[in-house]
């Protein structure tokens, strides 16, 4: 599967919040050759919340895998821990 991920600017709202990292444009084309869009954030990437989660999980793997270490750094650096 091929996954391609855009961050987009600051300031765009996402489930009506505003999010404290940058959205993600995710797109991916599966095995039959469909291509797929999805918004997401970094937060859900990382630590998925069933009620907002966008994006098949096989396809958040595959995120990760790619861009996981140039996403980590907006997540360890914007997302405060209670």
């Amino acid at each position: 599967m091929k996954v391609e991920v855009e961050l987009m600017d600051d300031g765009f709202f996402f489930n009506k919040n505003n999010t404290q990292c940058p959205l993600l444009n995710v797109t991916y084309i599966k095995e039959d050759g469909k291509a797929y869009g999805a918004l997401s954030t970094i937060e859900n990437i990382f630590n998925p919340i069933a009620e907002y989660v966008t994006i098949p999980e096989e396809v958040r793997l595959a995120v990760i895998e790619k861009y996981g270490s140039d996403l980590k750094q907006y997540y360890q650096e914007n997302v405060t821990h209670e």
